[in-house]
């Protein structure tokens, strides 16, 4: 009878073991994650980069601005027929000056269409999509 009592004290010790083996584990598990500190030593403390001030941005800005209105294309685009020569931007500016000529004002015109018959040598122009006979420009 004393090897039975022996036998079950050793397998309730076995018990008490596995039953603990789970916290141990998850002993292990947190020691590893928090990393221990030595002492007399202070955290580590990141350091934080310095940040562009908001003027600065503003002035790179404003010279890539002006850098690419220096590299745009400036054309100019002519119409010629039978010996008559008209560029686009005359051709706008008289539409606008015969469309106050007429009673109306600058502010009024949204968008302006001019359209082209060299064979007339004229132009014909519709302001905010209406046209009329007499929105003609002779040239």
């Amino acid at each position: 009878m004393a090897a039975v009592k022996k036998a079950s004290v050793k397998a309730a010790e076995v018990m008490e073991e596995t039953a603990k083996a789970p916290e141990a584990v998850q002993e292990a598990a947190e020691e590893k994650k928090e990393p221990a500190k030595k002492p007399g030593r202070k955290p580590a403390v990141k350091k934080e980069t310095a940040k562009e001030p908001a003027a600065k941005k503003e002035t790179a800005a404003k010279k890539e601005a002006a850098k690419k209105a220096a590299d745009e294309l400036k054309a100019s685009v002519y119409i010629q027929f039978d010996g008559g020569e008209a560029s686009v931007e005359t051709l706008v500016s008289a539409a606008k000056q015969a469309y106050v000529a007429l009673g109306h004002k600058e502010e009024e015109i949204k968008t302006l269409d001019v359209y082209v018959k060299p064979q007339e040598h004229a132009a014909y122009y519709a302001v905010n999509g209406e046209g009329s006979e007499e929105f003609r420009i002779e040239y």
